[in-house]
């Protein structure tokens, strides 16, 4: 990754990281569609970032495609978040660090005719390990398997998220 956009998301990390005292996923909603206006734009709401991750999307009209069920697009923004919000909920164990999503493969599995909703789970153990990898190294990856489910809980997509924490 170049040196600026390093310098710029570690920027980004610092400020989020002072403004989010308390796992509150209000506050993490708040200053997550400050940082990327984009998440407001479809709705996005965080619901959880402890050891569960969870961000849910609405069924918009601006959030559909031609055939009036849930833009592919924005199922995968609602997955993809939840790295971000795995780091950002757990910056004071994990660090000081930028994030970034290195690849998220998905599979859609049905259409989306309601809100969907986004889970993962972070657990402590998998935390210990990239605090101590970041310690070492720097650096550390870690994925999350991510699952979209609508209203009636059905799956919808399942998703496997790759990211990256790196310290300059």
């Amino acid at each position: 990754m170049p040196r600026l956009w390093r310098n710029i998301l570690t920027k980004i990390t610092k400020d989020i990281e002072r403004s989010m005292t308390t796992r509150d996923p209000k506050r993490f909603e708040e200053q997550l569609c400050e940082l990327l206006p984009i998440y407001k734009t479809i709705g996005l709401k965080v619901q959880a970032v402890g050891d569960l991750l969870k961000t849910r999307v609405p069924c918009i009209p601006s959030n559909t495609n031609h055939l009036g069920t849930m833009h592919a697009g924005v199922i995968w923004m609602a997955g993809e978040v939840l790295g971000g919000l795995a780091y950002f909920g757990h910056s004071q164990e994990l660090g000081e660090a930028w994030v970034t999503v290195k690849k998220v493969d998905i599979e859609f599995k049905r259409p989306v005719k309601t809100a969907i909703t986004a889970l993962a789970n972070f657990p402590e153990e998998e935390r210990k390990r990239i605090a101590t990898e970041l310690k070492n190294k720097d650096r550390s990856r870690f994925t999350l398997k991510i699952e979209l489910v609508d209203d009636e809980r059905q799956i919808c997509a399942v998703a496997i998220g790759h990211y990256v924490l790196g310290r300059d």
